[in-house]
């Protein structure tokens, strides 16, 4: 295999199992690429309520794995020769509904709901309208990615 990669999910792996196997799998020279994003980024005034929202209502809610992709992978051994990669970043233009609805995927948003009993989007929702002017309005969210790629085989540690 020239390429081994996995998005927004290697904090949920086995990491040492998973670039063992990925390690194995791989050509000499394949390229390992692992990447995750963090928050949406819309206006400074929709961050600072979705952030707020982020560390302060469902941040209890996180489970430790979070914290990986909080440092953008960079905690994490990563045993191949690494390379730098340009900036990437994901965007998609979403109604206010959409954007709500991404919270709602949140693990944490779920767990604060079982826990709690009521969705905590809801009052998200209803401080993010004073922001977005029509609801219906698509607008455009950014998210960036943070890549750690590197190759098998020459230069790569072995683990």
């Amino acid at each position: 295999m020239h390429l081994v990669g996995a998005a927004q999910a290697l904090h949920w792996f086995d990491i040492p199992a998973f670039f063992a196997e990925a390690r194995r799998v791989a050509v000499v020279k394949g390229v390992i690429a692992v990447w995750c994003y963090d928050l949406p980024e819309v206006t400074p005034p929709v961050d600072d309520l979705v952030r707020r929202f982020y560390t302060e209502t469902v941040g209890p809610f996180w489970p430790p794995e979070r914290r990986l992709v909080e440092t953008q992978y960079r905690t994490i051994t990563f045993p191949f020769a690494e390379f730098s990669v340009p900036a990437f970043h994901i965007e998609q233009s979403l109604t206010l509904a959409e954007f709500t609805g991404y919270a709602r995927t949140w693990s944490a948003t779920r767990r604060y709901l079982v826990a709690r009993g009521h969705d905590p989007v809801d009052r998200l929702l209803e401080e993010l309208a004073l922001h977005w002017r029509d609801a219906a309005e698509r607008r455009p969210v950014r998210w960036r990615l943070a890549v750690r790629a590197g190759r098998t085989g020459s230069g790569a540690v072995q683990a």
